[in-house]
């Protein structure tokens, strides 16, 4: 169903005039993800007057990139301003004769959209950085390692990265 008119995924110019061509007070919006370009979407058009649902198939929004507390932050402001979250939700289908009309759940839930959404899977665009002979490769392989930089009460409260080889020691 991701051919159907209505179901866009956010990566180009193009479609973000696209997907806000469809932005109409009332109008009934389904974000699929619920990490930063699904809840800002979400920010977004709640504040324009649509429907918003954030469908996640994680335990909670932002899973992957913050802490739980962080998380939870998140989900209460989005909740307060109007947003219905739905954690632990998998998409399975998109339905429409043509045009979106509903998103179905792998637990049989359905979702009524007049727009969807797709913000996940994210792959950066390269392609400029790399014509300007910005990407940098490197001779040999590097390694990353995480180290605390300091401790509060409930854990680590950041990271710093160290980077193997350092710069001065590259050929």
């Amino acid at each position: 169903g991701v051919e159907l008119e209505g179901v866009f995924y956010l990566r180009t110019i193009d479609e973000v005039e696209a997907i806000r061509a469809r932005f109409r007070p009332g109008a009934r919006l389904v974000v699929v993800g619920g990490g930063y370009i699904g809840l800002e979407i979400a920010a977004t058009c709640v504040k324009l007057g649509l429907e918003v649902t954030v469908l996640e198939m994680m335990e909670r929004v932002m899973n992957r990139v913050v802490a739980p507390e962080v998380s939870a932050f998140f989900a209460a402001e989005h909740l307060a301003q109007g947003v219905k979250l739905h954690c632990g939700t998998a998409v399975a289908a998109f339905e429409g004769d043509g045009a979106i009309r509903e998103v179905v759940c792998s637990d049989g839930r359905r979702f009524a959209a007049d727009v969807v959404v797709i913000g996940v899977g994210i792959v950066p665009v390269t392609d400029i950085a790399a014509a300007a002979d910005a990407v940098r490769t490197y001779r040999e392989p590097m390694r990353f390692v995480a180290q605390p930089l300091h401790e509060i009460e409930h854990g680590i409260a950041g990271l710093e990265l160290e980077r193997f080889p350092p710069r001065h020691e590259e050929r």
